[in-house]
Order: C-alpha cells, then structure tokens, then sequence
C-alpha cells in the first residue's frame, strides 16, 4: 500500500485485478464443505462521492472530503489554480528517516545523507508522476466512463484479500449502490476477523485499456465473523472521505448443497454426499448474486448451481445391457446365416452335405471334327435359376475310337446340398410336381464343350441329373453330347456321389428383438434371401408375383462379405457387453480421477474424452443447471428456506448426443466403392436411398432374366441362366452389391442408434425428474398435462450444419426423435426387480428398469424409476402415481452459432446468388480449428429444416392442451404424422396438418425467415414457449461448455429480468456477463479441459459472439485467444 499525500490509501490496479474472479475448481472445493457464507452487499447513499478520482486527485495533505461538503470542489483540471505538483515538496516534510541514509552533524542532529536524499526525489517523482498521469487521463475522459468501485474482502491480520465483488459504475447521483456478487466468506474464516474495504478507481478509458488505473480507499469497516449471524445487518464504515458511510449485508448460508426436498434449486436427480464422498460424483458448482427487487429494501438472492445427474450412467447401463442381449441374438441369428451360406455353397464340406467326385477321361465320335476341345462344367442347382461354373476352358481329348487305357484328365470335386424346399417350378414340374420318393434333389451338371473346326466353332452339349448316380456301383458312364438336339458322340467320365453322414442342420435363428428392431429400425431389404435382420412377423409374404421371381434366384448375400461382416458384429456384441459391466461396475466402485482426465465410466464425462469408444453411451458434460431466487428483506426470518418467495429456472446442459467415437467417415470403406458418411439423419437417408437402389437393381434383373427365358423358351425348355450371360450376371452382382451395402449401412445405423439413444435418454430423464421436483410447478397442474399428452422435451442446439458439427446435428436429431418411443412410469421402491440397476449416490432414486416391446418401428420402450417410499407418497404428483406411464414429446430446435456456421451462411448465401440453390457446399476446413478437422460438407438447409420439424411438433402440442376449435382427431394425426418415419428430406411449413397455434406465431415468422442467417431468436422464443408449454430445457453445443455458456446464461438473465418485471435488453446482457465471468460456467469449462477459459478467440468474438445474446465483449481474458 501506498498513500496520497499521506491522505487516502490507495494500491495499484494489479493488487486487485490480478486477483482472479474466476470461481475454480479448487476454490468450489475448499473445505470445509458447507460452511461458508455468502454475503451480499450494499453501500448507502453516503458513499457516493462528488467528484469521484477526480476529487481525490485534488487533495492536499490535511484536506478531507465527505458526501456533505467538501474543501476543495472537483473542478475541471485546466480550471484548477492550483493543480501545480512540486516534485521536491518533500524537502520540508518530516518524516522517518532511514538509519542507514542520514548522519548527524556536529551539535547532535541529524542531517539527510546523499542516499536518503536521491531515494526520496525519486519516490516523490514516481509518486507524483503516477499521480499525474491518473489526473491526465482524467481529464482526457472528460466524464465519459464512470468510476468504478468495488468491495475486498480482507483478513484482518495478514491483509490477505479472500474475496472481491465486481466492479460496478458509480450512479451519477446519490442512491445506494448494490453489489451483484456477493463476497464468499470461506469456511476456515468463520471465526475470524475480516475487514471490508470500499475502492474507487477511475474508469478513463486510457487507464483502464493499460489496466493502470489506481484504486483509492473510500471506506472500511472491521468484522467479527463470529458474531455474524444469517439475515441482514448494517454495518458503519470509517471513511477520510466519505461521511455516514455504510454497508448493508445479506448474509445467506452455504448454497453449496441444496436443502433436500426443501430448496427451489434442488432436484431429483442430484447426488448425496456419499456420492461425492465415494468419488461417484464430482461435487456441485455455485454461484449467488444479488439483485434488486421491485422496492428497495428486498433483496433477491440468487444462486445458480450445476450439479451432475445420478440418473445418466444407471440409465447408460441399463440400455447398453439391452443393446448387448439385442446384438447377441442378433450376432448368433447371423452366424446361423453364414453357416447356411457356407452350407449352400458347392466348395463347402459339411457332414450333412453330398459328395459329388468327378473324373473326365475325354470325348468319343464317329467324324472327330478335331483332336481336342475346351469343356466347360456348371452346376444347376434346383433352388436357383443362376448356373455355377465349376470349370471354364479345359482341354480334352477327342477320339473316333475307344480310349485304350483311360484315365482322367479333369478331376473334380463339389459338395451339393440337399435341397428339399425352394424348388424352382421348372425342374420340380419335371419331377411331376413333387419331389421324387427320396425326398430330395441335388441338381444336375451342364457340360458344354466348344470345338474350333475350319472357320466356325461347334458346341457340344450334355446334361446330367446327379439323384441318377447316387450310391451308383458303376461309375464309369458315357454321356450323350448333343447339337442342336442330335446325339454327336459320348462324354467318357466317372461320377460318384456320397450321401452325408449326418442330417442337414441348416435352421435359420431368428432374429427376433434383434439389434436393428430394438433401435426402431425396419428391414428394407425386400425380397433377399437368406432374410437378415428381420423380426418374423415383419417379413413380407412371397405371395406376389415379384417375390416369387426373386425366391427362384437364390441367395443375394456372399459368404466373404458374411465372414467380413461377423467379425464386426462379434466386436460390436463384446462392446456392448464390455459398456454394461464397466457401467454397472463404476456404479459401485468409481475411479477417483481430476475430472478431465476422467477415461473411465463415471456420471461425468468431459468433453476431452470424446474419442473413448468404452464411454461412447454417456452423455458429455451434463449438468442440472439452476437459478434459484430468493426474496429476502428485513421483516423476513430468513433461517428457514421455507419462507422464501422466489422462482427456479432449471435447464439440463450437455454435449452434443453423437457418436463421436465413430466419427463421420464412410461406413462403407472396405465393403464398396460407394461412399455413404456422416451422422444418423444422413446414414439414415442414405439407408433409404440403398433400399431404393436394391429395388432398381432387382427390377432390372427381372427384367432381364424375364426377356432370355421368354426368347430361350420359344426354342426349347429352359429353367437356368447360363454362368456365361455377361449382361445378367453384371445385373445380378449388382443386386448382390446393393444387399451388402444397405445391410452393411443397417447395422452401422443401428449400433449408432443405441449408443446415442443411451445419451438423449439420460438427458431426457434428467429434465423430467427435476421438472417434476419442481413443487410449484407440479401444483400448477402441469403432471396431468403430462399424462395424457407426453412431458415436452426442448432440445436447444447450438452446433454448425458444417464438417463433424452436421455429423453431431444428425446423430442428436435421430437421438432426440427417439426419445418418443420411450414411457416414463415413477414407482415406489418395494425392492430392486432383478434386471433393473441400481441408483447410488441419490437420497431418493433406488433403481431404473428398462423394458421393450413392440418391433422395428413400433418398438416402445418403457423406463420404470424406483423411489423412496416416503417420497413417492409425499412428493410424487398423484396424476403419474400408481403405475401412470408419461410419453416423452421431444423437439430439437437447431441455430448453428459457430464461425463455420457463420462462414457456412456467407457461403451458402454466395452460391444461391450464384445460382446454386441446394444449399450444400463443400469446406476443406474450419475457419478455426476447435478440437476437430472438419472437413466435410456444409449443409446450410438442414437447420431450416430441423426447426420446421420442431415447429409442427410443439405445434400440435400446443394446440392439444390449448385447443382452438379443432377435432382432437386431426391434431392426434398431426402429432402422428410429425413423429412419423421419413426419409430426411427437407420439410417445410406446408407440410403441416394444422394451422399455427397464436401462441407460436412469433417463432414462426422467426423460423420463416432465418434462411442463410443466424437467427437466435429461434431458440430463445422456442425455449420460453417450450417452458410456458410445460417442457423442459435442454442446451448443447458440441462439447456443452463455451456456446452452451453463453446461452444458458443468457436464458437465465432473462429469467431473473422477467421475475424482477426488467424489460432492459442491455442489463439482461450485463447479467449474463456477469454470470459468465463469476458464475459457474467457467469452472465447468475446467471440468472438461483443465482450464477456466471459454475456447473462443478473437476471430469468433468479433464475428458471430459479437451481438446479443451470445455478446462475449466483456469477458476479458476468459476466453481463449
């Protein structure tokens, strides 16, 4: 410290702006826990000072100011007479001398040495100097910038400062002035003495730009924490400037852990303390601070707090327990498949399969046309109409007598199956039109031989029906060759067929409540055999004309894409397996771990770990975010939270529910050369777009093979295609690659189905049990509501439809749709059922049990939550007691507020002047780099198209409980109809069913109009009518810590302006800064990457962070540049 012309104590600027507002992680931790206090502050009219810095810059030693008069008027500085500093003033003052520069002279005194003396002149010169400079910068103001004052807080005895408020303008007249962050005093200092110091420092812009502005002591007061009691208090203050001074104090108690049941803030879903005592969770976050209310003597005390939620990981466990038992079945139903494919196939030895040896010695003619030709061998299944070539071109011998010594020149072994079903009509009708008496057919071999004689070539035929050789004596024949129907000689061959030892075992397992059924998937694989993947009841009948055309051409899928693809599905299966028991496991004996090092599974999962497949059905960074308001003033016994009067604004916070793990890359890279990437909306429309392919290729090659039986017919009986037909075979490998593909793409969707679904689920739960612990809430009516019309579920995202941002918007749309299969039934907790998982940590919450039904798209899934007793009785809404199931009613509404999005929307907007209207772009990379490449498309309209989908959504809720004379028949079609599958493309408003409800006619036109912009307003009217519909609110950005800030900051803001009736735009954003810089969002970010600054630099500042409501101006160096 240092002093003015020894009158006002001052200290530097860095003394107090080096002191961090941040609120870390180590300070929310500091124990003793619970045992602080929070102090609100406000300072009377009489520390309002005339004149401010200016005032005190004009004072000479001896001169004193106060709030009544004062001696030396602020007047302009040019004006001042005596505004002249002597920088050798010193010299006739008195004052300690050091020892060490002064000597004494000859009568006993001392007299100032050299030293002392050069110290002194330039102690004076830095002092004045400074004094000078801050008068200079004053007076370049010129009143512009108001001062500024702030409150310490000190300890008594080592002058250490503990705490300090923000810094709040000084009004320009007289009135008390509130502080709106209280001071936080720690636990260890509750029996202590602290003092509270009073700071004035100028706010001239040139000072505080070089952050060289000096802070001048207005007053301070000393206190006993001892005898600091819970209520408000005044407090006198000792002042050399000031007169009469006094602070106001609302001392409210530690907000650290809400009052069970009791408190506003509190919520179903928060942990106990053996939870934060087990490392299970890590503990809460919180802020308080003070506003106004509508008269002078209430207080509003605000707290915000960011508690993890109990509910997400017991959930996680128990749908990826489902998702393993799913791909189980689904794992053994497709190795059943394969074992019918290898099975089916002529080079696979099985003990249940024929053994066909073939030997070939040559060809017998009376007129040899010449001494050798090329043979070729298929094989013609009777269960296909496909012809398989065994042996293509081998040379043979041709004689025009007997061979003397035969022996074979071709060898050749197969191993046909006994078909017994899937006959082809011709060949069965040439059995009479059942099976012979054996009860079985193996086919018969085709034997083409070609001969080059002169100038043309002859073909030569035979065929020969393997039942004729079975368990033959004689194996050596002579099979008639035949042109053009007329015998021509003899093909001089051994046959001989073994029966199999065993009895077929080829029984398909169905796939029955398989994987792609218990995501909602159906099986678009129309007509393909073997069937895959689909629930018995949902396989289309063979009863029309085109499957049975497509049931005589036997198997579309290959045995290598089957091995390929088992070993996927193995690994898929043991990662599921792996994710229940790790969960269930953590669930009991969690990691203890800084929270952004956290790998291991754990209710918290910060944003760092998004490449941790293990943690891939955990939701990111999830918080229970609350802005609690109390109103306290001095009539009030404010020890019992009871009598609070107040408000609670909940959102539940939270990364983007995507599949990061998996990336956005082509799912088809090694299976085809077609590229089909990106997230769930994407994969899903390129799913359909498969289907439809397969369907095309199909046609064609019926078409085909239709138009060569028809010509082949009219020359004589045909039932086989021959293996050497260029153009069916082309058309038919194409079939089989369509197959591949759209199966492949399937099961990509599906296993990315379960693990996103596992993460909207828990944040879909979260919302409802803390909206449900809302007690004033629920007696609005509101459970009712609920009961016959589904709980609202407002997802608020904030991501770029560009590069792996359009990734995670189309992993989270399908994720949130999802959430409307899904009943929610609370129960009272008589005993943990079997298979449900428990819920450790929570005062209330004993277990969830998750339960499908149904298959493909109509699968439900129905979530019971096990409660205390007491609770249920007491708390739990009677309207979804006794085994009432409530619907979730999810809508996503989707802004991109990102530098890529805003680069999107120039782009995009660039192009449409250019012509190009698809709205889709291609981007090498992010302007800025967050983490992620992204690379990838930009697609500008998917937003548009999202926020229709939402709209017609929230539409026809709203007019379900607010009807406006309309049958509730057709707004239950319209709900129908907006939650019905489609194919991804773009709706629009047209395609709605209703009218627009009144009530959302402002998000309409908001919506209608935010093509190729950022429109914010979008999720800002859609989040207060979401909350006036009921719903809860959910907020996400891709990691859910910077843009998700900015605005769960602002929602809160705007909450606290409505409770205080506020229409101020410009303070709401002052409240948002506010909560930004000394609320609970920078200590998340810390949570997630180990640092207490937002990831935004100057490039996105002064772009799309540079208007309301996501304005960072003000954040100083909390953000990332």
């Amino acid at each position: 410290m240092s002093a003015t012309n020894g009158v006002v104590e001052t200290t530097s600027s860095a003394s107090l702006n080096d002191f961090s507002p941040i609120s870390t992680l180590e300070r929310q931790g500091a124990g003793p826990l619970g045992q602080r206090l929070v102090i609100g502050l406000q300072a009377n009219a009489s520390c309002w000072l005339e004149g401010g810095v200016e005032s005190i810059l004009k004072l000479k030693r001896g001169d004193n100011l106060s709030t009544e008069s004062a001696k030396h008027p602020a007047l302009n500085f040019e004006e001042n007479s005596e505004d002249d500093f002597d920088a050798f003033a010193f010299l006739q003052e008195s004052g300690e001398k050091s020892s060490g520069a002064q000597e004494v002279d000859g009568h006993g005194k001392r007299k100032q040495g050299i030293g002392g003396f050069f110290r002194k002149v330039a102690a004076s010169a830095s002092t004045t100097l400074e004094r000078q400079m801050q008068g200079l910068a004053v007076r370049i103001d010129q009143g512009r910038n108001p001062d500024l004052l702030r409150v310490g807080m000190y300890d008594a005895d080592s002058n250490e400062l503990l705490a300090l408020t923000e810094s709040m303008p000084m009004p320009s007249e007289r009135q008390d002035l509130r502080f709106e962050v209280p001071l936080t005093l720690p636990a260890r200092w509750r029996q202590k003495k602290i003092l509270l110091k009073l700071w004035i420092q100028s706010g001239a812009a040139l000072l505080q730009s070089t952050k060289a502005a000096r802070n001048y002591l207005l007053a301070t007061t000393s206190i006993d924490c001892a005898q600091l009691s819970i209520g408000i208090q005044a407090v006198p203050l000792t002042s050399k400037l000031v007169v009469g001074g006094k602070l106001e104090l609302c001392v409210m108690p530690d907000p650290k852990f809400s009052q069970v049941v009791v408190d506003r803030n509190w919520s179903l879903t928060d942990p106990d303390t053996t939870a934060y005592a087990s490392s299970l969770n890590f503990l809460p976050l919180d802020q308080s601070y003070a506003f106004k209310g509508k008269e002078g003597t209430r207080w509003l005390m605000a707290t915000e707090r960011a508690t993890e939620s109990t509910i997400v990981l017991p959930v996680a466990a128990s749908v990826m327990e489902l998702a393993a038992r799913a791909s189980l079945k689904s794992l053994h139903h497709a190795q059943s498949v394969a074992k019918n494919l290898r099975a089916n196939r002529h080079d696979s030895n099985d003990p249940s399969k024929s053994t066909c040896s073939m030997g070939v010695v040559g060809v017998t003619t009376e007129t040899p046309p010449a001494t050798t030709g090329n043979l070729s061998i298929s094989w013609r299944r009777p269960d296909s109409m496909f012809e398989l070539e065994l042996l293509a071109n081998h040379v043979i011998p041709i004689s025009g007598e007997e061979f003397v010594s035969p022996s074979s020149v071709i060898n050749l072994k197969f191993h046909p199956k006994l078909c017994t079903e899937d006959i082809l009509p011709g060949v069965l009708n040439q059995w009479g039109g059942r099976l012979p008496q054996n009860g079985y057919l193996l086919g018969s071999i085709y034997f083409c031989l070609s001969i080059q004689s002169n100038d043309y070539v002859d073909l030569w035929e035979a065929n020969v029906a393997l039942e004729s050789y079975v368990n033959s004596q004689n194996n050596s024949v002579q099979v008639p060759l035949l042109k053009n129907g007329l015998s021509v000689g003899n093909l001089l061959m051994q046959i001989q067929i073994s029966m199999p030892t065993e009895k077929p075992k080829f029984a398909t397992i169905p796939s029955n409540d398989g994987l792609v059924s218990l995501v909602g998937l159906e099986n678009l694989a129309v007509g393909v055999n073997p069937v895959l993947d689909a629930d018995a009841t949902s396989i289309p009948g063979m009863d029309s004309l085109r499957h049975q055309q497509l049931a005589t051409m036997g198997y579309f899928f290959t045995v290598q894409y089957m091995e390929q693809h088992l070993s996927i599905r193995q690994s898929v299966t043991e990662s599921f397996q792996d994710r229940a028991r790790a969960y269930k496991q953590a669930l009991l004996q969690p990691e203890t771990v800084s929270p952004h090092q956290v790998r291991s599974p754990k209710s918290f999962r910060p944003s760092a770990s998004r490449s941790a497949a293990l943690l891939s059905a955990i939701p990111f960074n999830v918080h229970v975010s609350t802005l609690n308001i109390n109103e306290v003033n001095s009539t009030h016994d404010i020890s019992s939270a009871k009598q609070y009067q107040g408000a609670s604004f909940h959102n539940v916070t939270h990364g983007a529910p995507s599949d990061h793990a998996r990336g956005f890359g082509n799912v088809l890279a090694g299976i085809s050369s077609f590229n089909v990437s990106g997230g769930l909306r994407r994969l899903e429309k390129k799913r359909v777009e498969c289907a439809g392919a397969l369907e095309k290729s199909q046609n064609q090659l019926i078409a085909a093979v239709g138009n060569y039986l028809a010509t082949a017919r009219k020359i004589h009986q045909v039932n086989h295609i021959p293996a050497r037909h260029a153009e069916i075979q082309g058309l038919r490998w194409k079939v089989f690659e369509c197959v591949h593909n759209l199966h492949h793409v399937t099961w990509m969707c599906a296993v990315r189905r379960a693990n996103v679904f596992s993460q909207s689920l828990g944040l879909a739960l979260s919302s409802y049990l803390t909206t449900i612990s809302d007690i004033e809430k629920c007696a609005a009516g509101w459970p009712d509501i609920w009961r016959h019309h589904g709980y609202m579920v407002c997802f608020e995202g904030l991501l770029s439809a560009a590069g792996k941002e359009l990734g995670m918007i189309e992993d989270a749309s399908v994720a949130i749709k999802m959430l409307r299969m899904v009943r929610v039934v609370i129960m009272p907790d008589n005993g943990q059922p079997s298979k449900a998982v428990s819920v450790p940590g929570s005062p209330f919450l004993k277990w969830v049990n998750l339960f499908a039904s149904g298959q493909g798209s109509q699968r439900q899934f129905l979530l019971q939550v096990g409660v205390d007793q007491a609770y249920y009785r007491e708390r739990v809404p009677a309207p979804i007691q006794n085994g009432t199931a409530v619907q979730f009613y999810p809508v996503l509404y989707q802004v991109g507020v990102d530098i890529r999005q805003w680069g999107a929307h120039a782009g995009s907007n660039l192009l449409k002047q250019n012509g190009k209207q698809d709205g889709k772009n291609e981007i090498s990379k992010g302007l800025v780099d967050d983490e992620d490449d992204d690379v990838g498309v930009v697609d500008d309209d998917v937003l548009v198209s999202l926020n229709f989908e939402a709209l017609q959504k929230m539409n026809a809720y709203a007019h379900a409980i607010n009807p406006q004379q309309i049958l509730l028949d057709k707004v239950q079609q319209a709900m129908n109809f907006a939650f019905a599958p489609h194919d991804g493309s773009t709706r629009s408003d047209g395609d709605s069913l209703l009218p627009v409800h009144p009530s959302l006619s402002l998000l309409h036109s908001h919506i209608i109009s935010s093509a190729g912009k950022m429109n914010h307003a979008i999720l800002d009217e859609a989040a207060t009518l979401a909350q006036q519909l009921g719903g809860g609110g959910l907020v996400f950005c891709k990691s859910g810590k910077d843009r998700t800030a900015m605005h769960v900051t602002y929602k809160q803001a705007q909450f606290a302006a409505r409770y205080r009736d506020e229409h101020d735009s410009e303070a709401t954003l002052r409240d948002a800064t506010l909560m930004r810089i000394y609320g609970v969002r920078l200590p998340i970010c810390e949570k997630n990457v180990g640092q207490a600054k937002y990831a935004f630099n100057a490039l996105q500042a002064s772009n799309y962070l540079a208007k309301e409501p996501l304005k960072v101006d003000g954040l100083g160096g909390n953000f990332v540049v």
